[in-house]
C-alpha cells in the first residue's frame, strides 16, 4: 500500500544538492527519518524553502539507506504547512492529491518540461459498480469478501500493491486525459503468464485477482466509463434494471419463470420499459434524467387497461409474472421506495472529519492516563485485541472495578460522533427481545414500534457507514436471562444471516423487516456476580472473550497516589483519525497460528473434556485469532497463550469441590515449568494465605501468570465454599 509524506528540507543538509541534481540518488535513512520506516513505491513531496518543490518516489529502503527517484521538480509559492514544526509528516492520499492540484500547475521535470497529468481514483466507484454486477459467472463479492464493502476495498487495494510493485504503476489512480492509452498498458500487464502478479494471482482462487481487474470487470468498467459517460452518475438505465433483478431474485420471486437467468429477466424488463414509454411517454428505469419520487408518481397514476402495448403485454402474462404485478406496489414501486430510503441513508452518512492514520494502541493508553483512569497496559491490550478478534466481548469482575468505564472510554476515544455508540443498562425485567429489537404493533398492523434504546437505529447507521466503529454496550448484562433477550444477536454472530423483524410486505414505517447485524458493530457487555444476577451458559460464553477485571495492593496504591481528576471529556474523538485502521484490523482474516502451542492445548482439552468443559473449533480458531491479534498489539512471548487460557478456557469451568478440587491441581501443573509439588508449594499455602499474586507474578517457574492466578483463586473458593465458577463477585 503506497504511503504519502510532506518533508521539509533542511538546506543545511549536504545531500540537498543532490534533490537538485540527478532523477536518481541515495543517501543514510536517517537523514530524513530515523522513526519512519518507509516502504518501496511510497511518495515523498519534499518542501525547500523558499519555493523549491520536489515529489520524490522511495526505491529502495533499509536501515542504512533509502534510494530515491526524483519524478517533478517545481517553483511554486504555495505555502505548505507542516504543524508544530515537524520535519515529516504521514499524510493520506486526499491531501497528497490536494497539494499536487494547488502547487504543480507549472512544473519542470528533469527531463523535459511537461504538465501535470489530472488524475482520477477510480476504486470506489469500481467498487460500487462491481457490487451491483458481481455474480453473472462468479459471485466473489458474496463468496470471497461476505458481502462487506470494506473487504472488498481492501482486497482491491492489496491487489493494487501488488501490481504497483512490480510494473511501478497504480490500477486506480489514473491519469484522466489518457485513459484508453492506460487500459491498454493495464490489459497487457495483468494477462502476463509470469512475474509477480501472476504468481500472486495464481495462488487464489480461480485467478481472483485478475478475474476481478480483468476483461469482464475492471477493464468492462475502463472501457464502459469511456464509451458511456453516464456511468459516473449514481444510476444509469442499465444498472437499474440489474439492481432490480438481482433484488426480484433476492427475494425468490420469478426464479421459476425466468429459470433464475437474470439476463432473460433483464431483457424482459426492457420490452416492458419499451411499451411503457410508447403508451405513456415515460422511461420507467431513466433515473438519471427522471427523480424516484417522479417514476414512482406516474407508475402509481398510470392505468395499464388492455388498449395500449403495455396493456396487451400484460393480458399475455399471468398472475404474479403479469406486468401489473411486476412494475406494481409489491414490486418494482417498493424496490423504488427502498431506494429512496436508501439515498436518504446515504445522504446521513458520517464522514471522516479528520485524516486517518494507522491505529496505535499507546496512544489509547496514554489517553486514560490523561483522563485520570488507572487500567494496566496490559488490561487495556486484552481489550481491543479481543474486540479486534470477535465483536462481542464480557468484562466481569469486581463490582466498581472500572468494566463500564474502560468501556465508555474506549468507545468516546475512537468514536467521532456520539450517534457511533450506546451505552443501555439491562433491566431485571428483560424476558424477551423488545427491549433491544421493538416489536410490531398489535393494534396498528402496518406500524413497527421501534425500542427507546436506539439499538435499531445504531445498528441501521452501521449498516451505512461500514468504515466506522459502532457499539453497543450493555451494562449489567446478566441482571436478565442473557439467553432470552439477546438470543437473535447470538444467533447470527455465527450464521452471518438477518434478524427477521416482521413479515414481509406487512409494514412500511422505515424499519426494514430483517436487519442485518454488519461486522462493524461490536457488543460489550458488563457483568457483576451476586443474588439479583443470572450466569451465562456455555453457549454465551464460548462466543465471548471474558476479560475479568481485579483490583490489587499495587492497583489500590496507584489510584490513590494518582492527582489526575476523572475528565472522560478529554477522550472525545482523540483516536477518531485511527476508527479506519482499526476496522481494517478487525476485518483482517487470519489464519488458526496454534502450531506453537498445540500441546499445551491439546492437554488442557483432555483435561477440561473429563469435566465437561472442553472446547471446540470455533474457540480453537479464535484462540489463534486472538494471540495473532495481541502480537499485532505489541504483547509476546508466553503472555499470548496465557492471557488465551484466562479469556477463552478457563470462563466455562464451574461446579463442585468435588469436581475442581480433582481438575484445578492438573490444570495448574499446565501452567508451571515444574509441576512436581503444586499441591504443597502453590495450591495449599494461597488456600491458608500464605502465597499473594505478586509472588505468583515474581515466580520464574510459573509459565501463565494470570491463568495460574485464577486456577489457585478457584481453588480456594471450591475448598471453602464447595463450590466455584470463573465468574466471582
Amino acid at each position: 500500500m503506497t504511503n504519502y509524506y510532506k518533508y521539509k528540507i533542511d538546506s543545511g543538509i549536504d545531500t540537498f544538492s543532490q534533490f537538485e541534481a540527478g532523477v536518481n540518488f541515495k543517501f543514510a535513512s536517517t537523514t530524513i527519518s530515523s522513526e519512519i520506516k518507509f516502504e518501496e513505491g511510497d511518495l515523498i513531496i519534499g518542501v525547500k524553502s523558499p519555493s523549491s518543490i520536489y515529489v520524490l518516489r522511495v526505491d529502495n529502503y533499509t536501515s542504512n539507506e533509502i534510494s530515491l527517484t526524483k519524478q517533478i521538480e517545481v517553483d511554486s509559492d504555495f505555502q505548505i504547512n507542516f504543524e508544530n514544526n515537524r520535519i515529516i509528516k504521514k499524510i493520506d492520499l486526499q491531501e497528497y492529491e490536494g497539494i499536487l492540484k494547488n502547487i504543480l500547475i507549472e512544473f519542470v521535470d528533469t527531463n523535459s518540461a511537461s504538465s501535470i497529468p489530472e488524475t482520477i481514483n477510480m476504486l470506489e466507484e469500481f467498487t460500487d459498480w462491481f457490487i451491483k454486477h458481481d455474480g453473472s459467472k462468479h459471485n466473489y463479492f458474496k463468496d470471497s469478501f461476505n458481502s462487506n464493502r470494506v473487504k472488498l476495498i481492501v482486497g482491491l487495494s492489496e491487489y493494487e500493491d501488488v501490481y504497483n510493485e512490480e510494473f511501478k504503476s497504480l490500477v486506480f489512480s489514473l491519469p484522466k486525459d489518457n485513459l484508453q492509452e492506460h487500459i491498454k498498458i493495464l490489459e497487457k500487464n495483468l494477462y502476463r503468464e509470469e512475474g509477480k502478479f501472476f504468481e500472486y494471482s495464481q495462488k487464489k482462487s480461480t485467478h481472483m485477482p485478475r478475474a476481478i481487474l480483468g476483461k469482464s470487470n475492471y477493464l468492462k468498467f475502463l472501457k464502459d466509463r469511456i464509451e458511456n459517460p453516464k456511468i459516473n452518475s449514481k444510476f444509469d438505465i442499465e444498472n437499474i434494471k440489474v439492481e432490480f433483478a438481482d433484488w426480484l431474485f433476492q427475494q425468490s420471486k420469478y426464479l421459476r419463470v425466468y429459470k433464475s437467468d437474470k439476463a432473460v429477466l433483464i431483457e424482459k424488463l426492457s420490452e416492458y420499459e419499451q411499451a411503457y414509454e410508447n403508451d405513456f411517454g415515460i422511461a420507467i428505469f431513466d433515473i438519471p434524467n427522471l427523480s424516484i419520487e417522479s417514476i414512482i408518481g406516474e407508475l402509481e397514476s398510470n392505468i395499464i387497461d388492455e388498449t395500449g402495448q403495455i396493456g396487451d403485454l400484460n393480458k399475455r402474462t399471468v398472475g404474479n409474472g403479469s406486468v401489473k404485478a411486476i412494475l406494481g406496489p409489491n414490486n418494482y414501486i417498493k424496490f423504488l421506495k427502498e431506494l429512496l430510503k436508501q439515498e436518504k441513508v446515504s445522504s446521513e452518512n458520517i464522514q471522516f472529519t479528520t485524516p486517518q492514520i494507522d491505529f496505535n494502541i499507546s496512544s489509547f493508553q496514554n489517553a486514560c492516563k490523561n483522563a485520570g483512569l488507572v487500567y494496566t497496559d496490559q488490561l487495556i491490550t486484552r481489550f481491543v485485541s479481543s474486540l479486534l478478534t470477535k465483536p462481542f466481548v464480557i468484562l466481569t469482575g469486581l463490582s466498581g472495578s472500572g468494566k463500564t468505564k474502560l468501556a465508555q472510554a474506549y468507545v468516546q476515544w475512537i468514536c467521532q460522533e456520539e450517534s457511533q455508540y450506546r451505552i443501555i443498562p439491562v433491566g431485571a425485567d428483560w424476558t424477551n427481545r423488545e427491549p433491544l429489537l421493538g416489536y410490531p404493533n398489535a393494534l396498528n398492523p402496518e406500524e413497527y414500534v421501534k425500542p427507546d434504546s436506539g439499538v435499531i437505529d445504531l445498528v441501521l447507521q452501521a449498516n451505512s457507514n461500514p468504515e466506522l466503529p459502532h457499539f453497543l454496550i450493555l451494562d449489567e448484562m446478566n441482571l436478565s436471562h442473557v439467553e432470552r433477550y439477546f438470543a437473535d444477536f447470538l444467533s447470527v454472530m455465527e450464521s452471518n444471516e438477518e434478524i427477521p423483524l416482521y413479515s414481509e410486505g406487512t409494514m412500511d414505517n422505515g424499519v426494514p423487516s430483517k436487519l442485518k447485524v454488519p461486522a462493524n458493530l461490536f457488543i460489550i457487555g458488563t457483568v457483576n456476580i451476586d443474588e439479583t444476577t443470572y450466569m451465562f451458559s456455555p453457549k454465551v460464553l464460548d462466543r465471548a472473550n471474558t476479560i475479568e477485571f481485579r483490583l490489587t495492593e499495587k492497583d489500590l496504591e496507584d489510584f490513590i497516589a494518582s492527582e489526575v481528576k476523572l475528565d472522560m471529556d478529554v477522550l472525545k474523538a482523540q483516536g477518531a483519525n485511527m476508527g479506519q485502521s482499526f476496522m481494517s484490523m478487525a476485518l483482517l482474516e487470519t489464519y488458526k497460528n496454534l502450531k506453537p502451542v498445540a500441546d499445551d492445548l491439546k492437554l488442557f482439552f483432555s483435561e477440561l473434556k473429563k469435566s465437561g468443559a472442553e472446547f471446540g473449533y470455533r474457540t480453537a480458531s479464535e484462540i489463534g485469532r486472538l494471540m495473532y491479534m495481541l502480537v499485532e498489539l505489541g504483547e509476546e512471548g508466553e503472555n499470548l497463550l496465557d492471557i488465551a487460557i484466562m479469556q477463552k478456557l478457563l470462563p466455562k469451568l464451574h461446579g463442585s469441590r468435588n469436581k475442581l478440587t480433582k481438575v484445578l491441581p492438573i490444570l495448574g501443573g499446565f501452567c508451571l515449568t515444574d509441576k512436581s509439588n503444586i499441591k504443597e508449594e502453590y495450591l495449599d499455602k494461597y488456600l491458608n494465605n500464605n502465597l499473594s499474586e505478586a509472588e505468583i507474578k515474581s515466580n520464574i517457574n510459573v509459565r501463565y501468570k494470570i491463568s495460574f492466578e485464577k486456577i489457585c483463586r478457584m481453588y480456594k473458593n471450591a475448598v471453602e465454599n464447595g463450590f466455584a465458577s470463573y465468574a466471582e463477585a
